[in-house]
């Protein structure tokens, strides 16, 4: 029986899914710094990070929430219930 030198090379091939699942791992952990679609995707959440932070920010100050409503309202993806009340 030949010996093994330890330096041969297993191959094997994954599945659909595992092959998804690993990309997917590879783009959220940006294990490969060159990679196109990790770095739009760090782009894009730094980005969305940011528009949440200032979206806050407007929506915390009263004159600045009132001349920014309707951009507050067009951003929503999922509005949440107003905490003003609506008497006058």
């Amino acid at each position: 029986m030949p010996e093994s030198s330890g330096s041969e090379a297993v191959s094997f091939r994954l599945s659909g899914y595992e092959s998804a699942k690993l990309r997917v791992h590879e783009v959220l952990d940006i294990t490969n710094p060159s990679d196109r679609a990790a770095w739009t995707f760090g782009v894009f959440i730094t980005t969305l990070i940011v528009l949440n932070v200032v979206a806050v920010i407007l929506e915390s100050v009263k004159s600045l929430y009132g001349s920014h409503e309707p951009c507050s309202t067009t951003l929503s993806l999922c509005p949440w219930p107003s905490s003003r009340s609506s008497t006058s």
